[in-house]
């Protein structure tokens, strides 16, 4: 069976039977794990500084020196990474508090800038910056 892509559908050619078929997918229900989601959304991978893939306040922290970030909401003890110092991060007031509108108006304000990138180098930094791939 081969495929050939059109604007909105699939021709599919059966060898069996010679003849060829009209399909119209369409994508009802994606999942996958984690690094496989960023595949998916355009979010970061899961070893990106913003890992819950929903721009929310919590950020990563790396070993000095390192580019792998972990999800550890606790600072730990005389942890003083520039740009991961941040204090611990409590899980409570972030679900309190947090909305999916935030997320959803901080995602357009980060696409926005990688939107306006003006090149390809632009728009590396943008994408690594504000978390999408």
């Amino acid at each position: 069976m081969a495929l050939r892509a059109s604007e909105e559908h699939l021709h599919r050619h059966h060898s069996s039977c010679n003849e060829v078929f009209t399909s119209y997918p369409f994508l009802g229900l994606a999942t996958a794990d984690r690094p496989g989601m960023a595949c998916l959304n355009g979010f970061v991978r899961h070893q990106g500084k913003v890992h819950c893939r929903l721009h929310c306040p919590i950020k990563g922290r790396h070993k000095r020196g390192a580019p792998q970030y972990y999800p550890a909401r606790l600072k730990p003890n005389g942890y003083t990474v520039e740009g991961c110092d941040h204090d611990d991060v409590n899980l409570k007031n972030l679900l309190r508090d947090f909305t999916s509108e935030e997320s959803s108006m901080q995602y357009k304000i980060n696409l926005l800038h990688v939107e306006q990138s003006r090149n390809l180098a632009e728009s590396l930094v943008a994408t690594t910056f504000y978390h999408i791939t």
